[in-house]
């Protein structure tokens, strides 16, 4: 069984897979916080901007300033929604960069390997543990 011992560190089992698994599982943590925190403030964003709307509706006094003010409320709404989109975009390209970065420090890792010693003889297995015999 291969250790490894990080430079100043303590020995531990080395296990790509289970390394990969640590850093692909950090970055799903950073990548839901993060969408979290850009969808709240999208949210009460356009919540706010629904109450302006809504309270904007009721001073209208006709048809044609109520049509106006809804061709307004739904032209910044789709303006919101497209920087929304954009930003949620960015977000993940940053998200993803850092996840293949941290998959690539794992690949780049340099371990000191200690390995059981070879068989010394065709009966005897690593470290002088007799082999199991052939079915």
């Amino acid at each position: 069984m291969q250790k490894s011992v990080p430079p100043g560190g303590h020995p531990f089992l080395w296990n790509p897979l289970l390394d990969a698994t640590i850093v692909l599982l950090e970055g799903n943590l950073k990548a839901w916080q993060a969408y979290e925190v850009e969808s709240a403030r999208f949210i009460a964003k356009r919540m706010g901007a629904t109450i302006e709307h809504l309270r904007a509706l009721r001073q209208c006094c006709d048809v044609e300033s109520a049509n106006e003010r809804q061709r307004t409320f739904f032209s910044e709404a789709q303006k919101d929604y497209a920087e929304e989109f954009g930003r949620l975009l960015a977000t993940g390209y940053a998200l993803s960069i850092g996840q293949i970065s941290g998959l690539t420090k794992i690949s780049e890792h340099r371990h000191v390997v200690t390995c059981d010693p070879a068989p010394r003889s065709d009966t005897e297995g690593p470290a002088g543990r007799p082999m199991p015999e052939a079915a």
